[in-house]
């Protein structure tokens, strides 16, 4: 694994026009699909956890074993989707990259080549309108409302052309869904019939994991454009806030990661928590 600290700009932003707008009704305003997934899903999420504390009783073991599946698909997401294949801060092997796919999907933050080709967007344009999620337009927008709100749909453009020809990248998208559904109903659901507590398996370490990892996501979007400092790009709404730092495993320090956007480490100071450098740089100490 090779490891980038410069603060160089993507080269890979290959454009392509957006595709007509063909949505009528209700999807000509929202995306329907994503409304039942940001709203609907931690309401399940919810009763799905009480019925299971009502009918398996509380047991440690399952919080536990979610807490173990959360950790490495947060770091699939924060050094994978985000610093690998959105920015080429670093190389990887293929098995680093088929860890940052398989649990990356954990997410269901759709695939990598979508989610690259969304941030890629946010960086080329940053806070402007064809910014998917630009922090001018406040917290709640920038936390969900990109998502929800079909105007997003108007400025797509295609920026993830280097990754065309990666066939493990092409895999991952062409199965994100069955791949995302196994990792919030059927693995989880199988951990916890092995700890005698097969609801809070698919309540626990299924979709509240699943919840976690998205709106730790989506902070960065919110809370990382809002609140915080701005040191190293102050032209820019994205800050450096230590209490989103320690929540998203050290990617808190976004100010500065819009300074210097193909550093593989956002930790500027020897003490900063950054849990997501700490895994790059062992990998490539072991040559991965």
């Amino acid at each position: 694994m090779k490891l980038r600290g410069d603060g160089a700009g993507d080269p890979h932003l290959n454009l392509k026009p957006p595709p007509p707008a063909a949505a009528r009704g209700l999807k000509r305003f929202c995306d329907p699909d994503k409304v039942a997934m940001i709203i609907g899903m931690p309401l399940v999420t919810a009763a799905m956890v009480a019925w299971h504390v009502r009918a398996e009783g509380w047991r440690p073991a399952v919080w536990w074993a979610a807490l173990a599946l959360f950790v490495p698909a947060q770091i699939a997401l924060s050094a994978g989707y985000h610093r690998y294949f959105s920015h080429r801060s670093h190389a990887a092997a293929p098995v680093v990259e088929w860890f940052y796919l398989l649990f990356g999907a954990a997410g269901v933050q759709n695939s990598a080549l979508k989610w690259a080709n969304d941030h890629r967007r946010h960086h080329q344009h940053q806070d402007r309108e064809a910014d998917p999620h630009p922090g001018p337009r406040g917290f709640w927008y920038c936390h969900v409302g990109w998502i929800i709100f079909a105007e997003k749909r108007r400025h797509r453009t295609y920026k993830v052309k280097d990754w065309e020809t990666n066939p493990r990248v092409q895999w991952q998208h062409r199965h994100i869904h069955a791949l995302s559904l196994a990792q919030t109903f059927l693995v989880p659901g199988l951990i916890g019939a092995g700890l005698g507590a097969p609801i809070g398996g698919v309540a626990v370490c299924g979709l509240l994991k699943m919840i976690c990892l998205q709106h730790a996501t989506f902070s960065i979007n919110s809370w990382g454009h809002t609140f915080g400092r701005r040191i190293f790009a102050p032209e820019v709404s994205a800050t450096d806030s230590a209490l989103l730092n320690f929540v998203v495993m050290g990617e808190g320090h976004h100010n500065f990661h819009h300074a210097f956007p193909r550093a593989y480490t956002l930790a500027y100071r020897w003490y900063h928590w950054e849990p997501t450098g700490w895994w790059t740089a062992a990998l490539a100490r072991l040559g991965l």
